[in-house]
């Protein structure tokens, strides 16, 4: 098995076309002096993981798309890390550093690293999220994409906000208590 690079990733599985490149392929990844390609005909949300590179600086964006189940994993990065859930049922993983979380429009869980900062954004069409907070990190809810009024209440035993048809949910009892801030526009 050959190790993560540790130059910063971009990867984004919702890709529909390609970059007008000649060899008629489909972008897939990049990073510094490197390029990721598939041929034309393979559709990019046949990947079901994609893990993320070791980076110490940069960031890495890794974007899930319509594929059933895909699991985007930084837990092997030091640097910023920008997870996002595409249409399917995902898993997203964070590293080392600081985390962002971009839920979906499916079921999602998102995983926070310990010791560092998770920020957890969530959307409209999102429908129920699975939110594993940091035990000795910085953990916010993000609420500010999100129209339908929002309730939260973090005292309560799993279920900790919801919205529209949509459930957020923690992965063990009264977790909310590790969440130290909330965004909100209003």
């Amino acid at each position: 098995m050959t190790s993560a690079p540790a130059t910063p990733l971009q990867v984004n599985l919702a890709t529909s076309g390609g970059v007008n490149d000649p060899k008629d392929t489909l972008w897939l990844a990049s990073e510094t002096k490197r390029r990721v390609y598939v041929q034309n005909g393979v559709d990019a949300n046949a990947f079901q993981r994609v893990i993320g590179s070791t980076n110490a600086g940069g960031a890495n964006q890794l974007t899930a798309g319509a594929g059933p189940n895909v699991t985007l994993d930084a837990s092997g990065s030091t640097g910023i890390n920008v997870l996002t859930a595409g249409s399917g049922t995902d898993t997203l993983i964070g590293g080392a550093g600081a985390n962002t979380f971009n839920t979906g429009s499916n079921t999602e869980q998102l995983i926070g690293a310990n010791g560092t900062t998770n920020l957890f954004v969530f959307m409209n069409n999102t429908t129920n999220v699975t939110v594993t907070p940091s035990n000795t990190g910085t953990n916010t809810l993000d609420f500010r994409r999100v129209s339908f009024p929002t309730t939260v209440d973090l005292t309560a035993k799993t279920i900790i906000a919801w919205y529209g048809a949509a459930t957020v949910s923690t992965s063990g009892m009264y977790q909310g208590s590790l969440f130290q801030s909330m965004i909100r526009l209003t």
